[in-house]
């Protein structure tokens, strides 16, 4: 015989399970509503992609600052590589639920940065950056200003007095790429063997035009 105890037991239950399964199915989904960060996602040749710093139907951090590391931090961890060669991420501060109200405070590159001046004066922010990009010693095995003339990558050892040598091949228009993110990856080598960031724009733009017309 069923008790009275044993109904309310088991619609406990029936709750807890349900409100398990919408928090599971919830889970990664953010939302735009009392969100305090927003942002844009600028990808070459590919539509624009938009987040937001709010879970659904869960509270932020209280720490503001925390949030936004935790925000970077989950884009630059993204197996998509949203912050790669040719992308862009422009981060807004929300004050309302309406777009316009946004204030745009930082711009996030492969290499670099770039502080809106309302931003520049939030030491905690500017230091954290510096830490998460490479120095240009780093990236590029030489100083911003060095006293002597750096070997250029390769052992070449270039003559002012003649064009700079670019091997054709690399940039052979005959080249076939089976998606956009092959070809990101071949011109994303091309930056890192220090070839001109022009001409690997160039021909990035090149082929992207032959990639779209062959699909």
């Amino acid at each position: 015989m069923t008790q009275p105890g044993d109904s309310i037991s088991a619609t406990i239950n029936d709750i807890a399970a349900t409100i398990s399964v919408s928090l599971q199915q919830r889970f990664g989904q953010f939302e735009r509503r009392n969100a305090t960060y927003c942002w844009t996602i600028n990808r070459v040749g590919m539509h624009k992609l938009y987040g937001y710093s709010k879970p659904v139907g869960a509270a932020e951090k209280t720490d503001k600052q925390a949030l936004l590391f935790d925000v970077i931090g989950r884009i630059h961890r993204s197996s998509k590589g949203y912050i790669r060669a040719g992308n862009s991420v422009e981060f807004y501060r929300c004050f309302t639920d309406d777009n316009r109200d946004n204030v745009k405070f930082l711009t996030m590159y492969e290499t670099r940065f770039d502080l809106e001046p309302v931003a520049l004066s939030e030491t905690w922010l500017v230091l954290w950056l510096k830490n998460f990009y490479d120095s240009p010693v780093a990236r590029y095995g030489t100083e911003l200003f060095p006293k002597t003339a750096p070997v250029p990558l390769g052992g070449l050892q270039i003559d002012p007095t003649k064009p700079a040598y670019h091997n054709k091949a690399m940039y052979d228009e005959t080249r076939t790429f089976k998606s956009t993110d092959k070809l990101l990856d071949y011109v994303t080598a091309l930056l890192e063997k220090g070839e001109p960031k022009g001409q690997v724009e160039d021909y990035f733009r090149k082929m992207s035009i032959k990639l779209k017309l062959s699909t």
